[in-house]
């Protein structure tokens, strides 16, 4: 029988880690994040978010509420619903 070998742990990023548990601690600011990172010339209301996204529309709005309060977003008014980007 042969020893295994631990692999020494890899140090965390911590602005990284600090960056995540303080802008996207859900799955789905995460995503919200993550499109707006692979698109960032997206300008888009709640509504059509939630729906490139498939998810909750009640949800989408609330999460991207949040990171526009958090400075993560820029929101904009938009007829008839605000614009995120």
């Amino acid at each position: 029988m042969t020893a295994s070998t631990v692999q020494p742990r890899k140090k965390i990023n911590l602005d990284r880690f600090i960056f995540v548990e303080r802008y996207a601690p859900t799955l789905i600011k995460w995503d919200i994040l993550a499109y707006f990172g692979t698109h960032p010339e997206a300008i888009v209301s709640a509504l059509d978010l939630s729906q490139l996204l498939d998810r909750n529309y009640q949800v989408v709005r609330r999460n991207v509420g949040d990171l526009a309060l958090q400075g993560m977003l820029d929101m904009m008014d938009g007829s008839p619903h605000p614009l995120y980007r």
